[in-house]
Formats: C-alpha cells, structure tokens, sequence
C-alpha cells in the first residue's frame, strides 16, 4: 500500500484510521520513512526547513521549488530501499500560501514517478525501481477537498 512504486504517490490516511500492522511498517531492510507536521509547514518556506531539516537536504539545496524537487529526485546522500513521507496534520499544509499547494503536489508527483519509474539508479541499480510516497494525515473531508481541487484527475 505505501511501500509501492505505482502511483498514487500520494495517499491518505484519517488520524483515527485503523490499518493492519503490515501495511503501516515498511518490509526489512534499509527504508527511509520522514515524519513532519502540517501545522509547521503552512509557508513555502516552512515546507522547505522542514524538508530540508527532516531528511537532510545538501547545503547547496536553493530553497526554490526547481531546488526543491531537485533534491526529492537525488537523495544520493541518503540512499535507501524506498522513501516514506508523512505529513501530520496536513489540512494546516500550506495554510498562508494556498495558492502554492499545486505546485507542492506536483513536485511529490513528479518525484514519486522519477522513482518509480526507474529513472533514478542512485539507490539500487540492479533493482531500479524505488518507492517514494507521501502520506498525508487528515480527515477525510480535507482529503476529498484535496483530490477534487489540486490533485490530477485519475
């Protein structure tokens, strides 16, 4: 479910959700997972230092969006058997900018199928393929606001 290299790279989960163990865990080995919290990214600046602060992003890293999914795409400093991204609170994501949640979703997209599509081969080259997802923790009210608004159809 969160560990797959198929789109959606992006799901959700309801803060009372009940999900079986094996679906909450990665499988053994050496996967990344990265907890933030919405309500300490309501600003693009904010999204950047908490990415930038959660999973290590490299001093050169622009603190633009092209710098932003340039760095979702690399992670050569911190290869992994997949990434996990959970967003806590995310209906306070990006809550002073609104009008830069597409493009916030749009770089999540686009690294999740750079990843999944094998494009990237910095982690396993023999494998290729890597899951990058995010999972964003809201009620489900918010995540069907989500999907209908900023999120690609289908």
């Amino acid at each position: 479910m969160f560990w797959e290299v198929k789109s959606p790279w992006i799901q959700n989960i309801s803060p009372e959700a009940k999900i079986p163990w094996r679906e909450a865990f990665p499988p053994s080995g050496k996967w990344s997972t990265f907890r933030m919290d919405g309500s300490h990214m309501r600003t693009t600046q904010e999204i950047f230092e908490q990415y930038s602060k959660i999973s290590g992003f490299p001093v050169y890293f622009g603190w633009n969006w092209d710098a932003f999914l340039e760095c979702l795409r690399d992670f050569s400093w911190a290869p992994s058997k997949g990434y996990l991204f959970i967003i806590d609170h995310a209906e306070r994501l990006l809550q002073e900018e609104p009008e830069e949640m597409q493009t916030f979703f749009s770089c999540i997209r686009e690294a999740g199928r750079h990843w999944g599509e094998s494009l990237s081969v910095v982690n396993d080259p023999e494998k290729g393929e890597t899951p990058f997802n995010t999972i964003l923790v809201c009620d489900h009210n918010h995540w069907e606001f989500l999907k209908s608004s900023l999120l690609p159809k289908g």
